[in-house]
């Protein structure tokens, strides 16, 4: 290689780590400001709250469980899947949620069809009578709860309503200890609670709330609002919620566990199913916590309870304990049955000063409630402040109830400011569930019988598989015990077959995505297929390396902005940011010249001070090097 060979390869070396550093350069402001944080109006303070208008805001509220939020519009989430609550145990929700009321002083707004599925007990196969299973166990941080809010402390909620809400709870509650003397985990702590609007509730206020739809839990503390209200208070609220549970105590209509909380102002309606080992049933409080500071007063509850056994009208056998005496109740009543009962039973001393009465003819049981007829009733509750007696039985003046849940649709958002929302990919989904009426149950149990064996399942029954998943998942708890425990052991085994094939598929289709960077709108098909996957599994994408998983959340986000926008730009990249790529771009261009024409003059000089000159063939070969 001659001299002049040399040096024109060092200067075509030179000039391209020029060009690569420069495209560096002018590539980092767009890849900086593609990615953005979920947008609110308003600033997250108690007098400027964030405005919670859609789906996407709602779910985005575990990114930051300190501020204040404030519901702005009706949210239908029976498009968005499962739910997963906000907060935690180990993460708690620590700010306030509030809503403006109506003339009536209803909610103005509602969050209809929420859903949530816990499936910790399933997923690590927790088992009654023995602490084996509990792996998912952290001390302080469980995800054992399951509600609209999974863990609040020194959180205030005020005017939110839950309506048709459908909650589900598979962590196994137990007894503390085992008949070994083995100790079992987070038993009687509110970081094992089930409830529509909070599970485990700490030092929280709770007002002007309401919950409909179903509860059905394997868990200790479950209940139709709330089902573990530790400290706080909860006042001016209901529940119509049917709750099921198998939990081994405390199980309420309204509140599961009540630890040294004040309850006022406060009633349940909906029929109350506890567990069969414990009598901790009741129809508005499941448990109150011996020996704490709780007070309940002006309270009711009209649901049945069961089972006979366990169960009790209003508050949960372990009110009184020693002597049935509740010490801590005033001025509440019920009309609840216990099922089985064939007629009232009061056991245990009466307490005429503390106004607990029992609707007479009604086949239900509660220490220390006097039966009394629905007059004497109401003449009883007649000169009490938070009392109106002008129908068949007392009502509560300060609990305003939704007549019409219908009436609460989505709707456009006139008075805010247009929101440039996000979403948070793995929390929640986007997959429409099936609608329960739509299932025929002789069908879905012919195909549950018929998957194939566990060592058959291959990748080609995943789609029948995720159907009946679906289908199976969409089903009222009334049609869901119909099917036999046969055929869901069957299909339970197979998805637990297909789940590593799964895995690894979408590990693959993860694997093959273009660099974010690359995605195009017409890639959005594609990555929310892979994602609808990658919800199907759950839980289990933990077993998905997490670059993997990064990959494809931050797929979903730029496929999800090309969509919405329209066209394969981004479109992110404001004027002043392409006024700063344009000024790095010239200056990068500037910097480029000036070295090409100094290295071109060194040549030059270099060859002068040697004595040489360039011949003709030279000359050429430079400019040639120069050009390119």
């Amino acid at each position: 290689m001659t001299e002049m060979q040399r040096t024109n390869h060092f200067l075509k070396t030179f000039l391209s780590i020029i060009l690569v550093v420069a495209i560096m350069v002018v590539s980092i402001p767009m890849g900086a400001f593609e990615t953005r944080a979920a947008a609110y109006s308003g600033s997250g303070t108690k007098k400027d709250p964030y405005l919670v208008q859609t789906a996407e805001q709602l779910n985005g509220m575990r990114d930051n469980l300190s501020a204040h939020y404030k519901l702005a519009n009706t949210i239908d989430l029976s498009s968005f899947g499962k739910f997963t609550p906000i907060g935690y145990e180990g993460e708690r929700f620590t700010g306030s949620f509030t809503c403006d009321t109506n003339a009536d002083g209803t909610p103005k707004y509602a969050i209809k069809n929420l859903t949530v599925y816990n499936d910790s007990g399933e997923k690590y196969g927790h088992k009654r009578e023995s602490n084996a299973g509990y792996v998912d166990f952290v001390e302080g941080k469980t995800k054992w709860q399951a509600g609209l809010f999974g863990f609040t402390d020194g959180a205030t909620i005020t005017n939110i309503a839950v309506l048709n809400a459908n909650i589900t709870n598979t962590v196994v509650g137990q007894n503390l200890m085992n008949q070994d003397w083995s100790l079992n985990p987070c038993m009687h702590e509110p970081g094992m609670s089930t409830g529509i609007l909070v599970g485990g509730a700490v030092n929280s206020t709770i007002s002007g709330c309401m919950s409909s739809g179903v509860v059905n839990s394997k868990t200790n503390n479950s209940g139709g609002l709330i089902g573990y209200l530790q400290n706080g208070s909860l006042m001016n609220s209901y529940s119509t919620a049917k709750v099921t549970s198998s939990g081994y105590y405390a199980t309420g209509g309204l509140v599961g566990m009540c630890d040294g909380a004040t309850i006022t102002s406060c009633f349940a309606s909906g029929n109350v199913s506890g567990g069969p080992t414990e009598a901790t049933t009741g129809g508005l409080v499941g448990q109150v916590t011996e020996g704490s500071a709780a007070v309940i007063t002006s309270c009711y509850s009209t649901g049945n309870t069961s089972p006979e056994v366990n169960a009790f009208s209003i508050f949960g056998f372990r009110m009184g304990y020693y002597n049935y005496e509740p010490s801590w109740a005033m001025n509440c009543y019920t009309t609840g049955s216990v099922l089985g009962y064939s007629k009232f039973v009061n056991e245990g001393m009466e307490l005429p000063q503390k106004n607990l009465y029992i609707l007479s003819g009604v086949k239900g049981r509660q220490e220390g409630f006097i039966a009394a007829s629905a007059a004497d009733i109401k003449a009883k509750f007649a000169t009490l402040p938070d009392w109106n007696t002008d129908g068949e039985l007392p009502t509560l003046k300060n609990v305003h109830i939704i007549k019409d849940e219908a009436a609460y649709v989505p709707g456009a958002v006139t008075d805010v400011p247009e929101q440039n929302t996000t979403t948070t990919p793995g929390q929640g989904g986007s997959s429409q569930q099936g609608s329960a009426n739509s299932v025929n149950i002789d069908d879905l149990i012919d195909r549950m019988n018929k998957l194939p064996e566990e060592d058959d399942i291959t990748l080609d029954d995943y789609k029948e598989i995720k159907e009946i998943k679906e289908e199976f998942e969409a089903l009222s708890s009334d049609l869901a015990d119909k099917i036999p425990a046969e055929a869901i052991t069957k299909f339970k085994t197979a998805c637990n077959a297909v789940m590593p094939l799964v895995i690894a598929q979408i590990t693959m289709q993860i694997d093959e995505l273009p660099d974010v960077k690359k995605l195009k709108a017409s890639d959005y098909d594609k990555v929310m297929a892979i994602y609808a996957d990658f919800e199907f599994i759950g839980d289990n994408a933990e077993l998905i390396e997490p670059v993997y998983v990064d990959k494809l959340k931050a797929a979903v986000k730029k496929v999800k902005e090309l969509k919405e926008k329209g066209g394969d730009t981004s479109g992110s990249i404001t004027v002043i940011e392409w006024t700063l790529i344009g000024v790095l771009a010239f200056v990068t261009l500037c910097i480029l010249a000036l070295n090409v024409f100094s290295a071109y003059h060194l040549i030059k000089f270099v060859k002068r001070q040697k004595g040489l000159s360039l011949d003709e063939e030279e000359t050429e070969e430079l400019d040639e090097t120069i050009e390119s």
